[in-house]
């Protein structure tokens, strides 16, 4: 089964387990060493981890559908696409999930992502996006 793990500790002692069953996140053996020639398809890797209040803001990066047509390993925007996930660490339950065709840089805070974006004039700009959860109906 296609799943990740999460593990949050309180001192020395598992506090909560998170498990995610999802057709995007393969499993791997452990011992499995991680592909990194440009011919290899990219694995799929939790990046990136934040915690809010009561949320678990989990950042992923996959396999671009379209990985194949990246010009060279350096280029990310086509090799890879970013999973951002909202976790409620009340309920276990995940409560937001967005697939984008771009990797992020990191988290700038808890439901706060940027990543370094290269302008037509070749200047660099590190662009920050701010994740809002809309309900059905809005």
């Amino acid at each position: 089964m296609d799943k990740y793990e999460i593990s949050l500790w309180n001192g020395n002692e598992q506090h909560l387990l998170l498990r995610r069953d999802t057709p995007w996140f393969p499993d791997r053996p452990s011992d499995t060493p991680l592909p990194h020639g440009p011919e290899d398809k990219p694995a799929s890797a939790i990046n990136y981890l934040a915690a809010s209040d009561s949320l678990l803001w989990v950042l992923a990066t996959v396999a671009d559908d379209n990985w194949q047509e990246a010009t060279s390993y350096r280029d990310s925007d086509r090799r890879f696409d970013e999973i951002l996930e909202a976790i409620d660490l009340r309920s276990n339950q995940v409560v937001g999930s967005q697939r984008f065709d771009r990797p992020f840089a990191n988290f700038v805070e808890p439901g706060v992502v940027g990543r370094v974006e290269i302008t037509g004039n070749a200047s660099v700009r590190f662009r920050v996006y701010r994740v809002v959860r809309e309900t059905e109906g809005r």
